[in-house]
């Protein structure tokens, strides 16, 4: 099924289709969909997949919602078989909820990427990734994930890298490991990269580059485990940052 046009398949309604790809402004906006194997959502046109319901998306390789406003606020069940996931654009999944997002049996999902202004600004996530298999997840822009819930972050290899103000503003994990490594950069004084964020059972490495990078973060909790390397530079750059134990 090809939505190519403005609004094109607006409001669908399907049970199960093995291949949709919308193309056009606000194509499969408010769409409810059983399940899907391939989902393309959007190629640069604005609001692509806008509010859609999706249960399950199960064929689609490098998974991506592409465009300004693209996923805004949808609501996806489980993404399998996706070893790449993006939200690129102004405020692309915004506010979107997703399940499980996993790849192939052989590697996981390997890179998630939110790039652009509000790109998963409070968008949620309850699971991404094998837990033995690494994942390497970026947000670069401005507000990029901040408030952002990634569910489950437990497992080898994980790496969170955040570029621009407040682009990890208030992120949370319902759990996480503590071999993560965590990059912060490019933020301001009064607006640093990675603010107000909290890692309870501590990371490997936390790198604060810039103004403001890691302003207000707690590593450790109550559990007072160790960070392997803390790195600050640049104004600001760990301020009132809270650390049980370093090694």
């Amino acid at each position: 099924l090809d939505c190519a046009g403005d609004y094109g398949c607006y409001d669908l309604t399907v049970n199960h289709l093995d291949e949709i790809r919308a193309g056009g402004t606000y194509a499969l906006g408010s769409a409810s969909i059983g399940s899907v194997g391939y989902l393309e959502c959007g190629t640069g046109a604005a609001s692509g997949c806008y509010y859609i319901d999706v249960g399950s998306v199960n064929n689609t390789a490098n998974f991506s919602c592409s465009g300004t406003s693209a996923c805004y606020n949808a609501d996806f069940g489980n993404i399998s078989q996706s070893v790449e996931f993006s939200c690129i654009g102004t405020s692309a999944c915004y506010y979107a909820t997703f399940g499980v997002v996993s790849g192939t049996d052989d590697t996981g999902t390997r890179r998630l990427t939110c790039s652009g202004s509000d790109a998963c600004h409070d968008a949620s996530f309850a699971q991404v990734g094998r837990p033995d298999q690494p994942l390497t997840i970026t947000c670069e822009g401005g507000e990029a994930c901040e408030g952002t819930d990634w569910g489950n972050l437990s497992g080898v290899g994980r790496t969170l890298t955040c570029s621009g103000q407040e682009a990890c503003n208030q992120m949370t994990f319902a759990d996480h490991s503590n071999t993560m490594v965590v990059e912060c950069s490019d933020g301001a004084t009064s607006a640093g990269a990675c603010q107000y964020l909290t890692f309870p059972n501590g990371l490997a490495n936390l790198t604060c580059t810039g103004d403001g990078a890691c302003r207000f973060i707690t590593i450790g909790g109550e559990l007072s485990i160790a960070t392997g390397v803390l790195d600050c530079a640049g104004d600001y750059g760990c301020y009132d940052l809270t650390v049980n134990h370093l090694d």
